[in-house]
């Protein structure tokens, strides 16, 4: 089993923090071709945006 399998899903953590179609505020990390990465105050993860 690795470190990441014993760690909590961050996806899930987040759906617990917020709702569906909510807004939130981030600052954008990285423009990418496909869309970008921004990271909220409320999760330490970044997450992709299209």
């Amino acid at each position: 089993m690795s470190l990441k399998a014993l760690q909590p899903d961050p996806w899930r953590l987040y759906a617990e923090v917020h709702q569906v179609g909510e807004t939130v505020q981030g600052i954008v990390t990285k423009l990418v071709p496909f869309g970008a990465f921004a990271a909220s105050r409320k999760a330490s993860k970044a997450w992709s945006i299209s």
